[in-house]
């Protein structure tokens, strides 16, 4: 019987993890931030999952807060967004009855270089 993708997963992702963080912490000044689910905490401990490895690598795009990109067939991540200004165009969430949403399109293959483009006015 084949196995299914979740027991792939947690078959390869503590190598993949030890792999990760050893060239991140040859490379970069990141740090690890293990899981230390509070007392009480309703869910059992991932055996698998035991911490996250911040590479201290990222990106500054200023373009707003409060995206949730997803793919889309034509390899590009489409997202609303709010609480930023894209292409010069700002939108806000804070503003009550004057709050608005954007729409963007995120393009390119290096999530440290991304081109991001508005894509119709905020509503």
């Amino acid at each position: 019987m084949r196995p299914t993708i979740l027991q792939s997963l947690r078959a390869i992702l503590p190598a993949l993890f030890f792999l990760a963080k050893a060239a991140a912490s040859a490379h970069s000044p990141g740090f690890y931030w293990p899981s230390e689910p509070p007392e009480g905490c309703p869910f059992e401990p991932s055996e698998t999952l035991t911490g996250i490895y911040f590479t201290d690598r990222h990106s500054d795009y200023h373009t707003g807060d409060t995206i949730y990109p997803s793919w889309a067939s034509d390899g590009n991540l489409y997202t609303p967004w709010t609480d930023g200004k894209v292409n010069g165009v700002r939108s806000t969430s804070w503003s009550g009855e004057d709050a608005t949403t954007g729409q963007a399109v995120m393009i390119g293959d290096d999530p440290l270089n991304l081109t991001i483009e508005n894509t119709a006015p905020p509503f």
